[in-house]
């Protein structure tokens, strides 16, 4: 069974609760914060290579909900690493220990936004290319799961939401282009 990561931060609790509760019964998560000084999915990421000892896991963000088991079969299924959207993914992705093991995973400063979504995309790129040249295949689970194939514009907790909406996922997504 590949681990459950759910990402979150400091005053995000309604997203985690609502993501938590989206988990099909029975199957463990473990949550990583970025903690008080911030530093989003890339700090979140860093604490699971540094603390867990897995060989990969399944990361999701906490404005993610799943829509039955079908992408933590899909997961299960893989061998090596994976995108769950095109990128840069927005993080959701199953990471590979021997491909992080190679790359240099930055922490951000909380506060400048475009600074994180240029960030976002250089590490997932970096992540895709340093897998493939560990000769690694990395395939996207939800190939339409992409802002131009959102289903609705919504707000819920406090924000207005791009809502992207696949057979196996819910993402609410507050910044978007």
């Amino acid at each position: 069974m590949t681990p459950l990561v759910i990402s979150t931060g400091p005053g995000r609790w309604p997203w985690l609760r609502d993501c938590l509760a989206s988990v099909p019964g029975g199957r463990p998560v473990t949550i990583a914060s970025s903690g008080p000084h911030g530093g989003g999915e890339l700090a979140a990421i860093r604490v699971i290579w540094e603390s867990e000892h897995w060989p990969r896991w399944l990361m999701l963000q906490d404005s993610c909900e799943l829509i039955g088991d079908g992408l933590l079969k899909l997961a299960d299924d893989l061998h090596g690493p994976a995108l769950v959207a095109p990128r840069p993914s927005m993080y959701l992705a199953v990471y590979e220990r021997t491909v992080l093991d190679r790359m240099h995973i930055p922490v951000l400063a909380d506060g400048d936004r475009e600074a994180a979504i240029a960030q976002e995309c250089a590490f997932m790129d970096a992540y895709v290319e340093t897998a493939h040249a560990m000769g690694f295949d990395v395939p996207v689970l939800i190939p339409e799961f992409r802002d131009g194939n959102a289903v609705r514009r919504q707000e819920r907790h406090g924000r207005v939401n791009l809502v992207l909406e696949s057979a196996h996922l819910r993402k609410w997504k507050g910044t978007w282009r």
